[in-house]
């Protein structure tokens, strides 16, 4: 947790800055570590500090892998979702496994694949687009000749383009 709080405010507040060209460059060259690890451990003092409340009822984490799996968790249901893990552990060493299965539950639902649009169809798309930044072209043209009746005439054609499809 100190690692990662410690990571946590070089990054924020730039201190890596005077000799390093970027963050990660800092981490690799100062500590060894890399971009992925670095913001695990960023991660993990974040879902440490969600996990506070719980003080001593329940014990706490006792290595990142268990809390990367409360990552994903909603931080409000951090807590509980780390709850149910020490109990499917049942006395037992609480492990990634377990807190994997506990946080799944919490976890938001996974966004589902867009359904295809119309406009989505083979060779149509492309063909609409370049049909629409021809007239945008023109209309900027227009614009920069300050012929307004012009810029309403095209972006009505645009609009009545657009509609067909």
């Amino acid at each position: 947790m100190e690692v990662g709080a410690a990571l946590t405010e070089i990054r924020d507040c730039g201190l890596y800055k005077a000799k390093y060209k970027d963050f990660e460059e800092y981490c690799r060259d100062r500590w060894g570590y890399g971009r992925t690890h670095a913001y695990r451990l960023i991660d993990a003092a974040g879902v440490i500090s969600d996990l506070s409340p719980i003080g001593d009822s329940v014990p706490g984490p006792a290595n990142e892998a268990q809390v990367r799996e409360l990552v994903q968790v909603p931080p409000k249901k951090r807590v509980e979702a780390w709850k149910k893990s020490v109990e499917a552990a049942g006395g037992n060493l609480v492990t990634a496994k377990l807190v994997r299965a506990a946080a799944a539950e919490f976890k938001p639902a996974p966004k589902s694949a867009k359904a295809k649009k119309p406009l989505e169809r083979p060779g149509v798309s492309q063909t609409i687009l370049k049909s629409a930044l021809r007239l945008i072209d023109e209309a900027e043209q227009a614009a920069k000749d300050k012929d307004f009746a012009k810029v309403q005439s095209i972006l009505g054609k645009l609009r009545k383009r657009l509609a067909e499809y």
